[in-house]
Order: structure tokens, then sequence, then C-alpha cells
């Protein structure tokens, strides 16, 4: 077809289009005579035009009308419209005064009018009699209603509600005291840069609010957007308006042919992205002042020549090259081609804030959208230098004061876990025990009912004795066994890595033997299940002299402590016992066949510390408890919501699938490095599947809680994942990320100062600190390099679960609290109680912990987002509860060093990260 025929085609169709169908037969033979294939063409395009097509050629519109279609195949029905008179004061339903006429359309006439009932001003839509009576117009006319009553947003026009009156419907609608676009670019002709920005922001902001609610406008066009005397707009006209999917092919073709997509005016499809075609048209017209395709020009199908119009550039010399590409590429004929929303955009419009018009536009921003926001949000290289600095002089603050706040080296010195394994063994060795261990373990322990372990004296600075937080007692175990030690326990199975402890597998078997030392390596409990024969007829006195305890000058009398095993021998002693304490000691002690069975050391202090030590056992099973209780009424809502949030499509299925995934990886790499294996193949499955069982219902919990509660932190407070979502995304080396990093290395040493200065505070001002609860997360450091990683592998899990916890409180409290400051000092107030109980003093640790680190916490995650926290969270772990010496001659100083090498490094790299070319484009990431 040649491009004449295809315009003389064209110009016969919208002739014909104008006029009633019964005239249609003779014109048709008049202009087409003999040539039948004209005719055929022209008949098949007028066969697609059904009743539910609207034609709105140029020439019929009305500048005021707020809706200028008509039917196809009908005239313009001059006198329908004519029979809806209404003069200024006329009262229409006994509600609505009317005061003036706006204007005219082809299917009704808008009137301006007063509402008696609430003192309003409102413009009143009436339908014409003729389509009123017509159950298709009468049926558009609701869906119009219904429709626009689903969308809230400012720049959205609102409907109040349907009537009719005598003959004819009506739709009362908000009154914008303004003119439409169309009148006011035939006024002026095209607007200044920066108003024309502004305005096709609010047009982005608007259809993006409708999209959001599931609704194609599909009519959008400048007559169908108002301009009330603030410049502000609003998008009226929904009475083509559909539902997303639910649009019959049938009426596919509905709208004005000039604003139509190319997929939309052949009857293939109507998507989000044909409204973002008619978008672009009406931009050309804002950026351009001129219509893309000319005043009177209509497109048939995306195969026209003139489908792609000319670039605005190309009509206007000064328009911004963004806008230029941004509108040709709305008007691309390939819907894929197009942007993919309304929001993407406004992210391409020149000073553009995308989550600003997400949240404008009433949406909650997809996890892609705020990973592609906050280009802008990166450090000047001076201050990325000085938050370096600023950390290097707090690491080495925390440096000086934790050689002084580490209880290892408040109590004195403490033996390396091998030499004390060693000793272990052969005091075991002494007692008659000569089997070949098949397998042992051992670890520091923190025991509360161990207080007389120690004692100040022993130590070399009584200032520093004083400082230490009482409660702290440290002491060493080993256990070893004729055959594998296995875990029994489910939880420790599940939910503790199956690493062996005291308790599991239970001391019941023969040949298990546990020895209890103090840090010098001085024997302080002993328990065996012996097997085999008598071994001696050795008294229970000389069995206990060679477990290495001096009965000698200690009197002896009844006992009174139960052994676990049956013994033939029980006898105890009570007084001085060698150098250990100024306190009375009391030695229990049992022996079966010959074999030492019980051994126990203990002090008159007991009595004395153990209201203290209940104290803290208490508190540490208070917050235990509160932690299971809170998490236990949590998991059936996050349940529940994590359900709807899935169906509904706005859960971020792929960032809580990563996270998840995370959280198995970092589980069963804890385990590999510093779980229990056995030589048993079957019993090391086994083991395997038990800790693969709870590495997975952990991360499920995860996967859950993050499903419901991360929407709503995208809802109110997107701007705190920015970070995070590009971090989930693989972007390691953004400058943003990275910038994230340096502030939480920075914060995370001010953190650990803190707690370093919680410790030693007590004893500036002469006050006694409170039983610690911190001695177990701090002792299992002391393994050497491998406890250390998997001490990191859990620091990086809790600095997680810690932060989502305080992201989450803060958003929900944001979403209540309108005023961020009210919001944060409230947050401020609910978490510290959380933390405030594991400092050394309640005073004291309030503002240390409860203001300083809890304060801090919330204004990082305020201004940095979460990503900083996370990364805070994990430094101060690792300098709080690693052991900390300036003297690299001490068996520990490599862990000080690794803690150390770590902190430095995540700050390096989020230094190096910050600094890397500065901004990230906005469209590169959108596209």
């Amino acid at each position: 077809m040649t491009p004449e025929r295809h315009a003389h085609i064209k110009e016969l169709f919208l002739a014909a289009c104008r006029m009633p169908p019964k005239q249609r037969p003779d014109w048709l033979d008049g202009r087409c005579g003999d040539d039948a294939d004209l005719r055929a063409e022209i008949e098949r395009l007028l066969d697609q035009h059904t009743a539910e097509l609207t034609i709105d050629p140029p020439d019929s519109q009305t500048p005021e009308s707020g809706d200028s279609r008509q039917p196809a195949g009908s005239s313009t029905s001059n006198s329908a419209l004519d029979s809806i008179r209404y003069h200024s004061g006329d009262v229409v339903a006994n509600r609505y005064r009317i005061v003036s006429r706006l204007g005219a359309g082809g299917m009704g006439v808008v009137y301006r009018a007063d509402d008696l009932v609430l003192g309003q001003t409102v413009a009143l839509k009436f339908l014409a009699p003729e389509y009123a009576k017509n159950p298709m117009w009468l049926s558009r006319f609701r869906q119009e209603v219904r429709l626009a009553r689903q969308i809230t947003h400012p720049c959205i026009c609102r409907v109040f509600d349907i009537g009719d009156v005598e003959d004819t419907c009506f739709i009362s609608m908000e009154y914008v005291d303004g003119e439409d676009l169309s009148s006011l670019l035939t006024r002026i002709g095209r607007l200044p840069s920066n108003k024309a920005v502004d305005i096709a922001r609010q047009i982005c902001a608007g259809l993006a609010a409708a999209h959001a609610c599931g609704v194609l406008h599909r009519d959008l066009k400048p007559p169908n957007i108002m301009l009330d005397g603030r410049g502000r707009i609003r998008i009226t006209d929904f009475g083509i308006a559909a539902l997303a999917g639910h649009i019959d092919r049938r009426d596919i073709r509905s709208g004005t042919p000039q604003y139509m997509a190319p997929e939309q005016l052949s009857g293939r499809d109507v998507t989000e992205r044909s409204d973002i075609y008619s978008l672009g048209l009406v931009l050309y017209e804002v950026f351009t002042g001129k219509a893309a395709f000319g005043a009177n020009r209509f497109r048939l199908h995306e195969t026209d020549e003139d489908a792609i119009p000319a670039s605005p550039s190309s009509i206007v010399s000064d328009v911004d090259p963004d806008i230029d590409r941004l509108i040709v590429a709305c008007l691309q004929t390939d819907p894929d081609a197009r942007p993919a929303s309304a929001l993407e955009v406004a992210a391409q419009l020149p000073g553009a804030d995308l989550l600003a018009a997400a949240l404008e536009a009433g949406q909650t921003p997809s996890p892609d959208l705020i990973a592609a926001a906050g280009a802008t949000q990166h450090l000047n290289p001076a201050v990325s230098w000085g938050c370096a600095a600023a950390f290097a002089a707090l690491l080495a603050g925390v440096c000086i004061l934790g050689t002084r706040t580490y209880f290892a080296e408040i109590v004195g010195h403490v033996k390396p876990p091998a030499v004390l394994a060693d000793i272990a063994r052969k005091t075991i060795e002494k007692l008659g025990y000569k089997d070949e261990p098949a397998d042992y373990t051992y670890q520091y322990t923190n025991d509360l009912r161990l207080s007389h372990i120690g004692s100040t004296h022993d130590s070399p600075d009584s200032a520093r004795a004083l400082a230490a937080p009482k409660g702290i007692n440290i002491a060493f175990w080993y256990r070893q066994g004729t055959s594998p030690l296995v875990p029994k326990s489910a939880s420790n199975l599940v939910f503790g890595n199956a690493r062996v402890t005291q308790r599991d597998p239970p001391p019941d078997s023969a040949g298990m033997i546990s020895v209890v030392l103090d840090p010098d390596g001085r024997l302080l409990s002993f328990d065996a299940f012996p097997q085999g024969d008598r071994a001696s007829d050795t008294t229970l006195p000389a069995l206990v002299q060679n477990a290495g305890v001096d009965v000698s000058r200690m009197t002896a009398g009844p006992p009174h402590v139960f052994p676990p095993t049956f013994a033939d021998q029980r006898q105890a002693w009570s007084g001085d016992l060698d150098d250990r304490t100024d306190l009375p000691t009391r030695v229990e002690a049992a022996a079966c066949q010959g074999r030492l069975v019980h051994l126990s050391v203990t002090t008159d202090a007991n009595a004395a510390e153990l209201p203290r030590n209940f104290q803290a056992q208490f508190r540490q099973r208070v917050i235990a408890s509160a932690q299971y209780g809170t998490l236990l009424v949590l998991v059936p809502i996050g349940a529940f919501l994590a359900r709807r949030h899935s169906r509904t499509g706005r859960g971020d299925r792929d960032g809580a699938t990563k996270l998840a995934i995370f959280i198995v990886l970092i589980r069963m790499a804890a385990w590999l490095l510093g779980g229990r294996h056995v030589p048993d193949l079957l019993a090391e499955l086994e083991l395997t599947g038990f800790v693969l069982i709870g590495a997975v219902a952990e991360s499920a919990l995860v996967w859950v809680f993050y499903m419901a509660l991360e929407p709503y932190v995208r809802r109110f407070w997107p701007q705190s994942l920015i970070a995070w979502s590009r971090l989930l995304t693989g972007g390691t080396r953004d400058p943003l990320v990275g910038r994230s990093i340096l502030i939480g290395g920075l914060i995370g040493a001010f953190w650990a100062l803190l707690f370093e200065i919680d410790y030693l505070a007590p004893s500036w001002f002469g006050l006694s600190s409170r039983e610690s609860i911190r001695g177990p997360d701090v002792l299992a450091h002391l393994l050497g390099a491998r406890g250390a990683v998997v001490a990191f592998f859990d620091a990086v899990r809790g600095a997680v679960y810690q932060g989502l916890l305080i992201l989450l409180l803060v958003a929900l409290l944001r979403a209540a609290i309108r005023r961020p400051l009210v919001a944060t000092v409230v947050a401020v107030a609910l978490l510290a109680p959380m933390f405030v109980p594991s400092g050394s003093h309640p005073g004291i640790s309030g503002a240390t912990i409860g203001i300083g680190c809890v304060g801090t916490a919330v204004w990082a995650l305020t201004r940095f987002g979460l990503v900083a926290v996370i990364v805070s969270g994990v430094v101060v772990r690792l300098l709080v509860f690693f052991p900390f010496t300036i003297d690299f001659r001490v068996w520990y100083a490599d862990l000080s060093i690794f803690a150390l090498l770590f902190c430095v490094a995540v700050v390096g790299w989020g230094l190096a990260n910050s600094l890397r070319g500065g901004p990230t484009p906005l469209h590169s990431r959108l596209d």
C-alpha cells in the first residue's frame, strides 16, 4: 500500500465515522466508485468500530469540557445537550444549587454548583438523556464513579457520588478552580521548562496512583488534565477507565484515537504501558506546545509511516536531552521498549526524587525502585577520610580501655585452653583412668555457681579488680569418653549447632569423665562413670590427694552431696584449702571400687554470693523469656501477614529468599567449623541433618517475618532500605553501600568505647558493678582461630536480627506517630530497657548504653539506613566480646589481632567504595 492510498483510506474512514450509519452506504458509493478494494478496506475499519468505540475528533473538542466523547456513529448531539439546561440559582436533587455552566462535551454537560448540605463547591457532570437510556453508557457512567473512588491522591480529581434527576444521571465531583491543560497550552503555547517538569511529575504521580489500584485510564489527554490556581493538576474523566486484565477485547479500542497507543488502536491489547504512551503524547505537548502528530491527524495502526513522531528537540531546540530521550522512549511502538511504569518516567525527570514520587502516588515502592533511589547520597571525599580518621581514634581508645576491662586480664593469668586440657588429662591419669579416650572436648565457661573461682588478691592490680563486673567467674571444663561424644538434646541439635556442652550428651555413660578447672589449672570438680573391675584399694583421702586437692589441714565431716553415680565411699572436709581464698572451703568426694567418681571444691562464698548470682541469672532468664515469648506471639501474626503479602505480590520474595539462604549458609558454615564432628559416618550425617533442619527452620522464620514486615518499612520509610536493597542485588561495591559500611564501622567503634566506659565508670565513682550476664558470650571467643571465625558468624547473624528488629520498631512508630522526632524518642525509650540490663550499673548503663548506644542506633538508622546499623552491630560485637590486649606475648593476642584487622578491613572496604566514582546515574539503574 502506497502512502498516498493509505492517507486516502484514512481520510474516507474518518469522514464516514462522523456520519450517521444510515448515510454511510450512499456516501461510500459516491466516494469509492468502482474501487471495490477501497470500499472493502473502509468497511472493514468501520466494522471494527462498535458502539463502544469513542471518537473524539479535534474539531469537536470543547476546551472547557471535562468530557468530550460521543458514541461512534452519532452526530454531535447538540439537541441532547441543550435539553440539559440549568440556570444560576436552580436547585438540583434538593441539594445542589447551580452556580454556572463550565462546559459541554460529547456525552454531557458540566456545571459548577454549591452543595447545600456540606457547604462546599462541587462540579456536577450530567449525562445526556439519550445516553442515560443506553444501558452501556449508563454502566460506563457508574463505572467512572466506582473506579475513580478507588483512587485517593492529590493529583486525581475526587469523585463523590452519583445521582438521578428527571431523565438523566449526574456525578458530583471535586471542583477545580482553573482550566484544563489543553486550554492552557492553546492560550500560552509550551510551558516554561521548570513548570513543565513540575506538571509532568504531578501527572506521573497521579497516573502511578491509578495504576497502583489496578486502574487503567485509557483516555489520558490534555483536556482531561485540570490545573487549579496553585498549579496543581487533577487527572479527570475515568469514564472509560477499566481494571487491568478485565477489559473485553471488543472494548480495547475505546478512547480518543489521537492519544491511543498503537496496540490499543489496532485492537490488540491495552496495558499500563498503553497509558505510558498516552502520557508521552501529553508530555510532548507540554514541552513543545504542539501535538505530536499534528492538529488534525489520526494514526490508524503501528505500521503508519508517522507512527513515531519527530523528537521534541527537533521542534524546540532547548528541550533537555534527558527529557527528549524520555518522551521518545514513551512513544515507542513496541510496548516493551517503553518505561515500565509512570514512576519510572518520573524517576528520569530532572531533579527526580524517586521515593518521594512513589510516596506521593500513595504507592509502596518496589525493592528495585528503592535500589534505584538515592543515587546522589554519597559522602564527600573529605568527609570519608574524616570518618576513617575518627574510627582510628575510637579504635585506639577501645584498645587502651579494653586491656583494663577485659576480665581475663583482670582476674589474673588465664592459661591457654590446650594447656588446661593437658592438665585435665594428666589429672584423670593420676586418678587411675588409663583408657585412651576415643573423643574429648573442652570450653571455657562462666558458671555463676562457682563464685569462689579466682580471688581478688591474685590480681596484680586492685583497681582493675574493682572494675571487674561481678558474677564473671572463669572456669574451664573438659570432657572425654571411650566412645564419640555425640549431642543428644533436641534443642542443642536444632538450635545450638550440635555442639558438645557440659550436660550434652548427658554424663551418664560408662567411660565418660568431666573435669572443671580454675584459670590456673587447679581442680574444682571431677565426675566419672568408671568401667571395668576394681582399680585399687586406695583410700578416698589418698585419691583426693592424687587429684591435687590437699585436705591434710582440713577437718573431716559427714558428706552432704550425692554423687551422680553409685559410690561405695563418701567423705567431706572443711577448713582452709591452700591459698585459693581466705574463706572456709568445703571438699566433697566419693569413690567406687577404688576410683574417684566425684569431687567438688566450694567455699562459703557461695552462700554470700547466691542472692547476687540469682539476680544475674534471673535477669538473663527474664530477657530470654521475653524474647521467646515475643517470638511465640509474633509467629502466627507474621505468618498471616506473610501469606497475605505473598498472595498480593507486595512482599519482597526475592529479598526474603536471599536473606533466608544467607542464614542457612552462615549457620552451616558455623557448624562445619565449630560443630561437633564424629568419625562415624551415620552419626555425622544424622548430626548434619539436625543442624540443617535447624538452619532451615531459622531461615524460614526469617523469611516469614521479612515478608510480613518489610513491605510496611518500604511503605512508610523506604529511605532506610536504599543501601540494603542495593546490597541484596549484589551491589557490594556501590558507593552508597560503601558509605553505609564506613559509617557503620565508625558507629560500632563508638559503641565499643561506650561499653568499655560502662565497665570502668562504676569504679570511677566508687560504685559497685552488678553481675555480668555476658560471660558465655565473651568466653566462647577464647578457643583459637576456628572458634573466632564461628563467633564472627554468630556476630553477623545477631547483628542482622538486631538491625531488622530496630528497623521494624522505628518504622511502625514512624507510621503511627507522624512527627519523626517524637517517634525517634519513643523508639529509644522502648529499645533501651532491652539492652541496659546487660550493663554494669543501672544509672551509668542508662546513659552509656541506653542513650549513647541505642540513641545513636536509632539515629544511624534514620540517617544512614539498615546496612549501617548491621555493620555497627558486627563491629561492636567483635570489639567487645573478643579478648583485647596490647601485649602480643599473651596467648590470645592473635584473637585480638583478628578482631582488630577485621574491623579495619570493613572500614577500609567502606572507605574505598565510598570514594568510587561518585553517584550512580539513576537512569542506568532503572535500565
